[in-house]
């Protein structure tokens, strides 16, 4: 079997495999290079993306949303001081009009890689030094890290590549497949302890046979456009009455206290529009809360109070045109990510969970737009080009 290495033959190409290896390196306890070279990464990623951008052809309706989309993505970023969503935007931005598998396979090939050096790397240290491929949790017991900041991140790294995978292999998936990826989601857990993980791969095989047997798709459908909203209800009304009701915290306690984070934070920072920010915000132990530091650990939350409750409108309206009007392929990938976006902030990063591209990557085009392209492959084949405006 031949591996070709992705093309890097455009501005979008080579903004895409900057990034990617910025988030790769940010992953890794190993091989982070340190704030100056993470930043020098993701300016010069997101610069190429940007003149990407600023190169295409757009109609004014797809000027205005582009425009509108970047300035609201650089307002919020500013505003708390996190470029997640900013990365994420511009990413989903420059893949538009673009071949999905093409860009897809971008990140595959880079991940892949890099999980391939960084598995060596950690195991290599692990026989030649005292560095250790694994932490000591309380209640949890050791968790393999393999050199990665945290296990779930580990379990989130190896998650996306396989849904990469299934994404680009999506026409030839048979059951065979369907236990092999049970069998990575069995041996990833064995060595992370990552619940979500193993569930959300679950929920996904058990989808994919679903929509492969059945001939309708309007229980998926329905699911990909109504179960982000359902989350974002629950995650809503559970930091604004867990203190007030005993099924919360009982909740609370199988998800091993996030439901208590995002409590935490709406009844101290309140919801924000556009972004606010909360860095260097220090935690004061209570006996109420019982908390000596905070971090967000679901990703609705982390949308409504820390990055800006805009973003949480244009995901659900994302999420209901995904399901409502696209492709059947991208159902059981975009429930997934909606599912683990419940107990994981990085869920928002496309780079580790690529499916919350699917609303862009699928995005119709405007029917200007396929005019003027018909227009000038007609026009090239006659030998002249038409006037642009």
């Amino acid at each position: 079997m031949k591996i070709y290495l992705p093309k890097l033959n455009t501005l979008s190409r080579i903004g895409i495999f900057l990034l990617c290896i910025k988030v790769c390196l940010s992953c890794s306890t190993i091989f982070y290079p340190g704030a100056a070279a993470d930043n020098l990464l993701s300016v010069c990623g997101a610069a190429c993306l940007l003149l990407a951008l600023c190169t295409r052809h757009y109609t004014p309706k797809a000027a205005f949303v582009h425009a509108a989309l970047l300035l609201t993505a650089l307002y919020t970023a500013w505003s708390a001081k996190n470029f997640t969503i900013l990365i994420t935007v511009l990413s989903g931005l420059a893949m538009y009009r673009e071949e999905p598998e093409s860009m897809l396979d971008i990140l595959f090939k880079t991940e892949l890689a890099f999980l391939v050096i960084q598995l060596g790397a950690a195991c290599l240290l692990a026989v030649t030094s005292d560095f250790l491929l694994g932490r000591s949790f309380l209640g949890s017991g050791i968790r393999y890290t393999f050199g990665f900041t945290h296990p779930n991140l580990l379990s989130l790294f190896l998650c996306n590549l396989i849904l990469i995978w299934c994404y680009q292999n999506y026409a030839r998936l048979t059951l065979k497949h369907y236990a092999l990826v049970m069998l990575a989601a069995g041996t990833i857990f064995l060595f992370t302890k990552t619940r979500t993980a193993l569930i959300a791969e679950t929920l996904f095989v058990l989808l994919l046979i679903w929509q492969k047997k059945s001939k309708k798709s309007r229980v998926l459908s329905a699911t990909a456009a109504i179960l982000p909203i359902a989350l974002c209800l629950l995650t809503a009304a559970a930091a604004a009455l867990y203190a007030k009701s005993s099924i919360f915290v009982q909740l609370d306690n199988w998800l091993s206290g996030r439901i208590k984070l995002a409590a935490y934070a709406y009844s101290h920072y309140g919801v924000t529009m556009f972004g606010q920010d909360l860095t260097g915000r220090t935690v004061q132990w209570d006996p109420v809360w019982r908390l000596n530091a905070h971090t967000f650990d679901n990703a609705y939350a982390f949308l409504g109070i820390n990055l800006g409750s805009i973003w949480l409108i244009i995901l659900l309206i994302g999420a209901l045109w995904l399901g409502l009007r696209g492709p059947k392929k991208a159902l059981p990938f975009f429930i997934l990510w909606a599912f683990y976006g419940f107990t994981e902030v990085n869920a928002l990063n496309a780079y580790l969970l690529f499916p919350v591209l699917l609303p862009v990557l699928r995005a119709p085009q405007a029917k200007t737009e396929l005019h003027d392209r018909a227009h000038t492959e007609k026009a090239v084949q006659k030998g002249r080009m038409p006037c642009q405006n």
